[in-house]
């Protein structure tokens, strides 16, 4: 992983650390913080002026501020006894030159299932609502479920708990597996089979298996091709295989009539680098059926 989602990953566990926590201070309290426990270098939890807050060149929104008591955003929260449903609005300046960015790394959240580390402003006071995630995504706002488990009248000197560690690992895999898939798009930009080109639905499939390779097997861009939903599966699942010339190679379990239908040519050939081809052999001799 990068230092960025390394960061990224522990101010994660600090939002959950600091459920509960209450400040009337902004400055010092969540931007311009000092190396910490969590944190081990200087870094901020919030955005200074906007309400999400999205690193400069990072794929993924860190966090939002949720403002319910000002008429210009029209936030609401949702009280659900055991979680709360936070309506955030984007903004929506048509000169806001951010707003594009904000809305594409908060999609990205929520295709990857990445938490958001939530903060209330309300009665000039900062509420720390701990780790929200995306339950629903529109251009106009996200609807945000995080646990109703604090109580925020309630002020404290060191954060209460921390993160799951099973939760906090599957999160950084999501965060790996983003990366391995833009340096795939970075190779192709359709499926490598039937050349559909839109890019939310293409796959990023690993060639050898994310479980059968090491770390950086896991992120080389060479062992992937980029497959639409179709043909991803049947290349998961060992019904189709390329050889190491790029030749695809079709197992006897698919019909005639079913690879017409799957769009599958037996004659088809895969321009591939030099160095996809040992995963392809690997695909061929472990994956592949017959």
């Amino acid at each position: 992983m990068n230092n960025r989602q390394n960061v990224h990953l522990k101010i994660l566990e600090k939002f959950a650390s600091m459920q509960g926590y209450t400040s009337k201070k902004f400055r010092n309290t969540f931007i311009d913080q000092n190396p910490d426990e969590y944190v081990k270098e200087k870094h901020h939890l919030l955005s200074n002026i906007r309400g999400v807050y999205v690193p400069k060149n990072y794929d993924f929104a860190y966090s939002i501020k949720v403002s319910i008591d000002s008429k210009n955003y029209g936030n609401k929260i949702e009280n659900m006894d055991d979680r709360l449903l936070i309506t955030y609005y984007l903004p929506d300046k048509i000169k806001d030159g951010q707003k594009n960015r904000d809305i594409k790394a908060l999609k990205n959240n929520f295709k990857n299932n990445i938490p958001l580390g939530i903060v209330l402003k309300e009665n000039n006071k900062y509420v720390v609502l701990g780790l929200g995630s995306i339950i629903e995504f529109n251009t106009d706002y996200i609807i945000v479920e995080c646990n109703n488990t604090i109580n925020a009248s309630v002020e404290f000197e060191k954060p209460p708990m921390t993160i799951n560690v099973e939760k906090l690992y599957s999160v950084k895999l999501r965060l790996k597996q983003h990366e391995f898939r833009n340096k795939v798009l970075g190779l192709y930009s359709s499926c490598n089979l039937c050349g559909c080109n839109i890019q939310d639905i293409l796959i990023a499939s690993h060639i050898k298996p994310w479980s059968h390779s090491d770390d950086n097997e896991k992120l080389d861009m060479y062992n992937g091709l980029l497959l639409c939903p179709n043909h991803d599966k049947l290349f998961d699942l060992g019904y189709i295989t390329f050889d190491q010339s790029g030749k695809i190679k079709i197992s006897s379990l698919i019909s005639g009539e079913n690879s017409k239908l799957l769009n599958l040519d037996k004659n088809y050939k895969l321009e591939i680098s030099p160095s996809t081809c040992r995963y392809l052999k690997y695909h061929e001799e472990n994956i592949f059926v017959q």
